[in-house]
């Protein structure tokens, strides 16, 4: 569920209309359409070291800003430790044109498959009860900027500037183990169910292959998971022919 007014100032609003699209490998987009759910990646999987951190100017100024609260400015080591994976993250980039750098960073072992929609779809896709909140990322000098403490978002909703060239939406979601003293645990992430019908807009396919052959491979899969998932189930939605094998050409590129 979409709640991003709920913390305001945190979350810049987009024109629902904007185009965003996401990189995918082949494995993670048959995940999207087996599972008809988003993935939400632990920050310390992320291509940003700094993830979840704030920079030098907080920790410089921070004595003066909690002068008159040290009991608060002693517990900061630990609200940054656990800052660190506070939130579990799906990244978007803004725009509709596709970026080589970006597919070969995101959409790697090739081909990359780019799935495209707007900003007020993506919303809408968004099922369950968990609060999901998004925005555009801010680009900031982090160690001459100050990043707000009043919530743990703001950290992960700016990044360097380093990364400004990537135009990266996000969608978060609290770690479901953000209160766990465990900060060195394994990579963790957490399934969001999505309406693939309203999600996707089109499919793309970038890199050195033929984009029938990656056509047929995607119609391929999916007619042998509607077979498997069709073996278990009943009734005329239950399996995923339903949206795959009679949308798939409609949605890809050609």
């Amino acid at each position: 569920m979409f709640r991003t007014y709920e913390i305001p100032g945190v979350f810049e609003e987009l024109d629902p209309q904007q185009p965003v699209l996401r990189y995918f490998n082949l494995v993670k987009f048959f995940d999207l359409i087996e599972t008809r759910s988003l993935y939400f990646a632990d920050p310390i999987s992320l291509n940003d070291e700094m993830e979840g951190e704030v920079g030098l100017h907080n920790h410089r100024h921070r004595p003066e800003v909690y002068a008159d609260t040290p009991g608060l400015l002693e517990q900061l080591a630990e609200v940054d430790r656990l800052a660190k994976r506070y939130a579990l993250i799906s990244s978007w980039s803004i725009g509709n044109d596709e970026d080589f750098l970006m597919s070969s960073t995101y959409g790697t072992p090739p081909p990359c498959i780019v799935v495209h929609t707007t900003w007020g779809n993506l919303r809408q896709s968004l099922r369950g009860e968990i609060p999901i909140y998004g925005g555009p990322v801010r680009y900031i000098d982090v160690h001459n900027n100050w990043i707000g403490e009043d919530t743990l978002f703001r950290r992960h909703m700016h990044k360097r500037t380093r990364f400004e060239g990537e135009k990266e939406l996000r969608l978060v979601i609290a770690s479901p183990a953000h209160l766990s003293a465990n900060s060195d645990r394994q990579p963790i992430g957490h399934k969001i169910e999505v309406d693939l019908d309203t999600l996707l807009g089109s499919i793309s396919v970038v890199g050195e292959f033929l984009r029938s052959s990656t056509s047929e491979a995607l119609k391929t899969y999916l007619l042998s998971t509607d077979q498997k998932v069709g073996a278990s189930n009943t009734g005329p939605d239950t399996s995923l022919e339903t949206w795959s094998i009679q949308k798939l050409s409609e949605k890809l590129i050609q």
